[in-house]
């Protein structure tokens, strides 16, 4: 029963990934006319997305567990199960991939998206679906919320039917959501919008580095 499920899931990710592929154009102009990005660098996330699509359904056939090294006559296992229902915040810097890369996060999981793009014809919910084929999900399994944030984010993480958070954004926000979710201590992972240190050697080739630190920066 494990493997025909491991494989379904596999199946709607697979089939994720190629609608992603046929839909590029469209999904990257909902991207751009929406977050404001160059319309290259939106053809560019929905390539990669799809790529990163294809890898989670090829993990969803490879869920396996450990046994561990003990002593004689002991013996551990260790068996991944799911955490259970989860919600995932991500920032609109990269309305497509934060979506995307959130479905690590939980097989069942909400996401929020921002009120000043929200709406019944909102891209991100259009691209939600083009990555995630809503005919072939439960309504349990994905849901898209509209609403005030703090007060969607205070609901969703006192909730004990929530069992994980995860988050991408500021320093101050996941604070805030940390505290939020410490009264029902819910799982966690993190991923700081940070900057990160770059190291200059005596060979390096300024002008070509600092191009790129800008372009990534930027980014």
């Amino acid at each position: 029963m494990a493997i025909d499920c491991a494989g379904a899931r596999a199946a709607i990710l697979f089939k994720a990934a190629n609608l992603l592929r046929e839909r590029t154009e469209a999904i990257a102009t909902a991207a751009t006319l929406e977050q404001g990005k160059p319309l290259a660098e939106s053809r560019a996330e929905a390539s990669y997305v799809a790529s990163l699509v294809e890898f989670y359904a090829g993990e969803a056939v490879r869920i396996y567990g450990r046994v561990l090294t003990r002593p004689p006559g002991a013996r551990s296992l260790v068996l991944k199960e799911p955490v259970g229902p989860s919600v995932a915040f991500c920032p609109l810097n990269f309305p497509i991939l934060g979506p995307a890369s959130k479905d690590r996060a939980g097989p069942c999981r909400g996401m929020f998206d921002h009120p000043q793009t929200g709406g019944r014809d909102s891209g991100f919910r259009y691209r939600c679906g083009a990555v995630l084929p809503r005919r072939r999900l439960a309504a349990s399994v994905l849901s898209l919320v509209f609403g005030v944030a703090d007060r969607v984010s205070a609901r969703l993480l006192s909730s004990p039917i929530i069992r994980k958070l995860s988050f991408t954004g500021s320093v101050a926000v996941g604070k805030h959501l940390l505290r939020l979710a410490s009264g029902t201590m819910k799982r966690r992972r993190w991923s700081w919008e940070d900057t990160p240190p770059v190291l200059v050697f005596e060979d390096c080739d300024v002008e070509g580095t600092a191009a790129s630190l800008a372009a990534a920066k930027f980014s």
